[in-house]
């Protein structure tokens, strides 16, 4: 009796210093590095700052395409053309097909947004 007790109490412990599964993070970028983040000046998101994480971002509504951010392996972001048609404007101007490096406090227009591109 006393070892059915035990070994009960044994499974007990052994469950309650199980951690909970914890889904995986989004690819740190690597140490050193600073995030790039976009602050939406005007448009449906009008106010929202979003942190790019991803190594890839897509701008636009939902099934357009309408530009892609992306990052590479030594920090740099880059501006390039959606898949919809439509050419991102950065600073002013028309993004070439090749993309467009961007810069801290770089202007990029959208899918009728304007945003501002700056690194944390």
């Amino acid at each position: 009796e006393e070892m059915a007790a035990s070994a009960a109490e044994n499974a007990q412990a052994a469950r309650a210093s199980e951690k909970p599964v914890v889904p995986p993070a989004p690819a740190p970028a690597p140490a050193g590095m600073r995030i790039g983040s976009i602050f939406v000046l005007s448009g449906a998101n009008s106010g929202k700052r979003i942190d790019l994480v991803k190594s890839t971002t897509n701008l636009g509504r939902a099934g357009k395409m309408a530009g892609v951010i992306i990052r590479n392996s030594i920090g740099r972001y880059t501006l390039l053309p959606g898949s919809d048609g439509s050419t991102p404007v950065l600073n002013g101007k028309p993004i070439p097909g090749r993309g467009e490096d961007l810069k801290n406090g770089d202007i990029i227009e959208v899918a009728g947004s304007r945003m501002q591109f700056y690194l944390k």
